[in-house]
């Protein structure tokens, strides 16, 4: 009986979509990463669903040259992809504990999903981007938030 009710609760899951990660408008900040660890290419991946979207990707407090200006159009059901390696200094949250002009803003006029991925050989990683279900004022990392002291042999 028990295995019948799991089976039952399980397909309920596949009967709701989940919109968590398309919306019309995006805000990012690219994590610095050690260029020691492998931090280039950084590529911005935007994928499109039912509707051809025209696409900005923008930094509005970053108006300088170096600054992410970019327009795309994409067909429905494709994907679309800016590489953002010439810009790693312009978009890389550094320095660290500081304010700074380096916020991506993707905007679209149809839905989309983003993801910022690294594609370094030694240092893979993507970043899903969240709409804005993401807006908010407290934001939880899964790190740990002490590491223990390790000195170093002299």
């Amino acid at each position: 009986m028990i295995r019948y009710l799991f089976i039952f609760l399980f397909s309920l899951l596949f009967l709701f979509r989940s919109y968590a990660q398309i919306d019309t408008s995006f805000w990012f900040v690219a994590p610095d990463i050690s260029a020691t660890m492998g931090q280039s290419p950084i590529v911005l991946n935007l994928e499109t669903y039912s509707q051809a979207a025209t696409v900005y990707v923008r930094q509005p407090a970053n108006l300088t040259a170096t600054g992410v200006n970019v327009t795309l159009i994409i067909p429905a059901g494709s994907l679309g992809t800016i590489d953002l390696t010439a810009s790693l200094t312009a978009v890389e949250s550094a320095p660290t504990n500081t304010v700074s002009a380096k916020g991506i803003y993707i905007s679209s006029s149809a839905n989309i999903s983003a993801y910022y991925t690294i594609g370094s050989p030694t240092n893979k990683e993507l970043i899903s981007l969240k709409g804005h279900r993401a807006l908010g004022t407290d934001f939880f990392i899964p790190i740990p938030n002490s590491l223990p002291s390790v000195t170093s042999p002299t």
